[in-house]
């Protein structure tokens, strides 16, 4: 009878509890994030002043850099460009707490959000060479903003979290054309906003530390523009 020496059996399985992929880590983070913020507002709470739990939507315009993309086939010869041809208006709805402590203020948010973008497409080697593409993401947003607040007043900026759902796109009507999305990305928000009894509202800019299109890949090879993406953001809330 075959002896299984149990070595070999407990390093790998040690190694899979004690040791997670890259993409287990990047999505533990995410709920982590909401845990800690969580976290912190219970610490604070007894020096709180006041704690708003509410529902925000509004609308957000990208600004891409204009560039565009030379595709190259299996034989490396041009095949399509690529152009961002215009960002449509996004769309975003969800929930918010925002924490007061004298003129400091913490709101984490938890929002579902909506880009959709027209690409032109050139086939350099058709006779019928630009067709205009669609493609649609759709992302859970989480912004943490800090600041100070003056009476109605708001200023403040932080961190938020993007973290892909899904997308429809108009480009895998290409047989050589494919996707893969970083499962969560990171940006940066700042702006202003005013709280008028229980009406919250926001404006914002928002600037990304990726590049747009690093999804995009054609006849294998992964392609990106140049320019990392930028969005302003309006919002209104009601808090309960």
């Amino acid at each position: 009878m075959a002896f299984t020496d149990i070595r070999s059996v407990r390093e790998p399985l040690c190694r899979q509890i004690l040791i997670p992929d890259k993409s287990t880590i990047l999505n533990m983070r995410v709920p982590a994030i909401i845990i800690v913020c969580g976290l912190m507002l219970v610490c604070l709470s007894p020096v709180v002043s006041q704690v708003r739990l509410g529902i925000k939507g509004g609308l957000s315009s990208s600004d891409i850099p204009a560039s565009s993309l030379l595709i190259l086939d299996g034989s490396d010869s041009e095949r399509f460009r690529v152009t961002v041809e215009d960002a449509k208006y996004g769309l975003h709805l969800g929930l918010f707490i925002q924490a007061q402590i004298g003129t400091f203020f913490i709101q984490p948010e938890l929002l579902f959000n909506t880009v959709t973008m027209d690409y032109s497409v050139e086939d350099l080697q058709s006779a019928n060479p630009r067709q205009i593409k669609d493609e649609m993401y759709r992302n859970l947003d989480l912004p943490l903003i800090i600041g100070l607040k003056f009476g109605p007043l708001r200023i403040g900026g932080g961190p938020v979290g993007h973290l892909f759902l899904d997308s429809t796109s108009d480009l895998l009507d290409f047989s050589d054309y494919s996707q893969e999305f970083e499962k969560l990305t990171y940006g940066w928000q700042a702006g202003i906003g005013l709280d008028i009894w229980k009406l919250h509202l926001d404006a914002r800019y928002e600037g990304n530390f990726s590049n747009y299109g690093e999804h995009i890949i054609f006849y294998g090879k992964p392609y990106q523009f140049s320019e990392s993406p930028s969005r302003v953001i309006v919002s209104a809330g009601i808090s309960f």
